[in-house]
């Protein structure tokens, strides 16, 4: 009897067992069997809306074109910002670079240059003489010439570009050009002279002759030493070799000149021309003034 009733007991049990077990029959819709076992109630599950593959591609395809054209606007912006600033720094370089110098020569950094309009209805003096002057720029020969300013200092009374040399009396009323054909005139510069003689004269390193055939005369062409008197009269070349590099010291009433050599030249290669005598020493050493 024992037996038995231990054999219906779990007889039993495996009927209650079966009946927890979930049933395999769809209580739901389609399949869906997911709250069985849950208390929330239908009204307060949530519910998500399906949409069309077309538009959920519609939708990505704008998404990802909004974001390359959000990457492209960034780079066109650094790329503006980086251009400004280039641009900036080579016109602060620019502005604060004087090229109306054509040579090297040292400057006094005491003496202020001289400020010029660039027209010839303004001359300048030329020192040690009641005479005026003007430089001509590039090829205009008329009134105005060019609308800017020109800084002159006190080593080079010409600007680049200079292509003759117009002067005028004491009352500004002209006396004539240096050239009567346009040159290029790379350098001038004064001689006082001696002391209570009227004796100055002027120098320039200048082309007068189109020597490398290009149809105009320009700084590539041979340039020479000349002189001329005060007022621009009576203009001479003192020099027979073709200079390439000219130094002043007026104070010393000196001249270094170097003259355009190739290397296998044995000729010296520069000259210390006296402007009070007038004479010319050659030599093939590098000359330091003092």
């Amino acid at each position: 009897m024992s037996s038995a009733g231990h054999i219906f007991d779990m007889i039993k049990r495996f009927g209650q067992n079966r009946a927890l077990r979930a049933s395999k029959r769809k209580k739901f819709k389609g399949d869906n069997r997911a709250t069985i076992y849950s208390d929330i109630h239908n009204h307060d599950k949530a519910t998500f809306k399906e949409f069309p593959k077309e538009q959920v591609s519609r939708a990505i395809d704008q998404i990802r074109q909004k974001f390359k054209t959000k990457r492209r606007m960034e780079l066109i912006f650094s790329i503006t910002v980086i251009g400004c600033i280039a641009i900036l720094m080579v016109y602060t370089m620019v502005s604060t670079t004087d090229y109306s110098k054509k040579l090297p020569i040292e400057q006094d950094p005491f003496i202020p240059p001289i400020v010029w309009s660039g027209k010839k209805s303004d001359p300048m003096r030329v020192p040690f003489s009641p005479f005026f002057y003007a430089p001509n720029i590039g090829n205009t020969d008329y009134e105005g010439q060019l609308d800017q300013q020109y800084l002159l200092y006190d080593n080079d009374m010409v600007v680049f570009n200079t292509t003759n040399i117009h002067f005028f009396d004491g009352a500004c009323n002209p006396i004539g050009k240096l050239l009567p054909k346009n040159g290029y005139i790379s350098w001038m510069q004064v001689w006082s002279g001696k002391e209570g003689s009227d004796t100055g004269k002027m120098y320039y390193l200048l082309a007068e002759k189109d020597t490398d055939y290009d149809g105009i005369v320009t700084s590539n062409d041979r340039h020479f030493l000349y002189t001329s008197t005060l007022n621009g009269k009576e203009l001479t070349r003192t020099t027979e070799e073709e200079i390439d590099y000219v130094q002043w010291r007026n104070e010393e009433n000196k001249i270094l000149l170097k003259f355009k050599r190739s290397q296998e030249s044995k000729d010296s290669l520069y000259g210390i021309y006296n402007t009070e005598t007038m004479e010319m020493i050659m030599t093939n050493s590098s000359i330091k003034w003092k």
